[in-house]
């Protein structure tokens, strides 16, 4: 048997027997069809050596979690640090090779994995960073940055909604260092195939021989030649009726099938990897360590010839301290506009970080500039920080994720407040691998009433309240909102800006105050009641103070920014902001559910979609009557 050959049938037993022995967590037939594909691809394609420190490595996607059985088998066998032992325990959530790899957990993981489809769309990310960093530092004689994203995807992937969103935008900005790696099986292998993704924009390429290390050798090889996004098409045959194979339609085996397989293909003992296949994969790790030295001599030169250039990606991976306070007292002075406000922040610190990029919806969300085409990230223009979506909200969110992935930095998008249940998995995925991204929802308090359907934000407020490991803010004013920003930029966790609509009042407030996630808004002693709010309903909570004021005498005003940041305070400050022991705590908000009982104990939570009125020219307002006499029967 040729070593080729055998260091795949090694990867099927090994994959196989992962799986059995876990009874879950994979599909064995997707992993000993995937093993030709990923093998080739690891031996001779992927440079996967140095992991962060090398920044001009590939990356790797595995968009389907079916064979993430085979993807630990391959780090192995390839000198990443993942042992035998580590195999033994696949599926177990606390070792290294839990079912669904996590970023950071395992050592060459460099996506946490979901099979949605969100993998595809987090390649097409990471290639856009890579773009973007190759058309602003390399020259002529040094492709300082010149690296690949693969992504390895099966049918039940390719045919989400997210998927094919995240592909239309590859192909529309031709990321040639893009390459999608397609095991697809026969029966929906068909002329129309090629059309639609020659029509996306994509380079179709098929290997004639999946099963074939050569073949698949051939295949990829041609791929890196394209200068347009490829997806290479492995025709996976379909098991027939008479098909006695243990793998034939197979997703877990049993003990005696894994025994057969084994000795199908000549293997002995238990998670076996015979000498000459490691040392055949090693011999991998060590070419690619002899390819990264030279790499390094290589940035030795491009830094004696081009020093400003790479002085400059030096600082691509340098956070720099961003004075907002001085930024606060020389441009925000007397804006009142939150709106226009955050966009002078964005710019402000986009100026500051140059690897951030921002995403948007629509070209409104962003500062208005006089020369869009000079800053948009598009085909012609790599060097553009700005990308425009349109349609495209879900993939735009893991897009997103790819982007900061590619950096370790953050990304800034910004979409409407309504599609943010569309852009749910997107921040949790993005929440679980610790990327400190910045998403950013503009709310419009308009009830949109057709056919009986009522559609509003709180029910996007809800979903947002629900994840967990993010930071939300909802700025009352422009003080507030850049004590968010700076607050944001410091912190390195993901983070939603919701940017209310409606008026905004004039708050005594300070930056610092604001820092700190909640204060009180003026001073009262020994309050009856504390009001507790954030965005624009704090102006609500303001005018019922008004309202109150005969009948209640001492009424107390409290603004949360962010609860995560004031969770975070100290217990004293938290008491003393609240009053909690002494006072009555009325919280207004409009979640669908009561959030906040289970962050502040003893509330008393009004909801205010309850006392929402639509008054003659069908806009929506509170009934502050209605509200007012509700508290004073408290």
């Amino acid at each position: 048997m040729k070593i080729n050959q055998k260091s795949i049938n090694t990867l099927r037993v090994l994959s196989a027997e992962m799986i059995a022995n876990a009874k879950t967590g994979g599909d064995t037939k997707v992993c000993f069809n995937a093993s030709p594909i990923l093998f080739t691809l690891f031996k001779d394609f992927y440079n996967f050596y140095g992991g962060e420190n090398n920044i001009n490595r590939d990356r790797f996607v595995l968009a389907d979690n079916s064979a993430t059985a085979l993807y630990y088998c391959l780090l192995h066998t390839f000198g990443f640090q993942v042992t035998i032992d580590d195999l033994k325990k696949f599926g177990l959530a606390e070792g290294k090779t839990p079912i669904s790899p996590i970023l950071k957990s395992t050592d060459g993981v460099e996506v946490t994995i979901d099979d949605k489809g969100q993998g595809i769309a987090t390649a097409v990310g990471l290639a856009i960073a890579e773009q973007s960093l190759a058309e602003k530092f390399n020259v002529q004689k040094f492709k300082i940055i010149n690296n690949y994203t693969y992504c390895f995807t099966t049918n039940k992937n390719l045919e989400e909604g997210i998927a094919q969103e995240a592909m239309t935008m590859a192909g529309k900005l031709k990321l040639s260092n893009l390459i999608l790696l397609y095991a697809c099986d026969e029966s929906k292998i068909s002329e129309n195939i090629k059309q639609k993704y020659k029509a996306m924009g994509w380079n179709v390429i098929y290997s004639l021989n999946s099963e074939s290390y050569l073949w698949n050798k051939i295949a990829i090889g041609r791929a890196k030649l394209s200068a347009k996004p490829s997806i290479v098409i492995f025709k996976q045959k379909l098991a027939k009726k008479n098909d006695t194979t243990p793998t034939a339609d197979s997703k877990i085996l049993k003990k005696y099938e894994v025994e057969k397989l084994k000795a199908d293909f000549g293997f002995n003992g238990c998670y076996n990897v015979p000498n000459d296949v490691k040392q055949l994969c090693m011999r991998t790790f060590r070419k690619l360590k002899v390819e990264y030295l030279k790499w390094e001599r290589k940035a030795v030169l491009y830094k004696n010839t081009h020093p400003k250039l790479s002085e400059e990606l030096n600082e691509y991976y340098v956070k720099p301290k961003i004075q907002f306070t001085k930024f606060q007292k020389n441009k925000l002075t007397d804006i009142n506009d939150i709106d226009y406000a955050n966009k002078l922040i964005v710019d402000f610190v986009s100026k500051s970080r140059p690897c951030l990029m921002l995403a948007s919806t629509n070209k409104k969300f962003l500062l208005e500039q006089k020369d869009y085409e000079r800053v948009f990230f598009d085909k012609s223009n790599y060097r553009g920080r700005t990308i425009i979506f349109g349609n495209r909200e879900n993939a735009m969110t893991e897009i997103v994720n790819g982007i900061s992935l590619y950096y370790l930095a953050p990304t800034y998008s910004f979409a409407p407040y309504t599609m943010a249940g569309n852009m749910l998995k997107g921040i949790e995925r993005s929440a679980k691998m610790g990327l400190p991204t910045l998403f950013t929802f503009y709310e419009k308090s308009i009830l949109i009433q057709k056919n009986s359907l009522f559609f509003e934000n709180f029910e996007q407020k809800s979903l947002l309240n629900n994840l967990k490991n993010i930071q939300i803010f909802r700025p009352a004013n422009v003080s507030e909102l850049l004590a968010c920003h700076a607050i944001i930029y410091e912190s390195e966790t993901t983070s939603c800006l919701i940017i209310s609509s409606g008026e905004y009042p004039v708050l005594e407030t300070s930056f610092e105050d604001a820092k700190k996630g909640a204060y009180e808004i003026g001073k009262e002693e020994n309050p009856d009641i504390v009001l507790v709010a954030s965005g624009s309903e704090v102006g609500l909570a303001i005018k019922l103070k008004s309202m109150l004021a005969k009948k209640i005498k001492k009424i107390k005003i409290v603004s949360i920014p962010s609860y995560e940041i004031f969770s975070k305070q100290s217990e004293k400050y938290k008491q003393a902001t609240l009053n909690s022991n002494t006072s009555k705590l009325i919280v207004f908000d409009e979640l669908e559910n009561n959030i906040w009982a289970n962050k502040i104990k003893n509330c008393i939570y009004i909801n205010i979609n309850h006392y929402k009125q639509l008054n003659a020219n069908n806009i929506e307002t509170i009934d502050l009557q209605k509200l007012a006499k509700t508290i004073e029967q408290l």
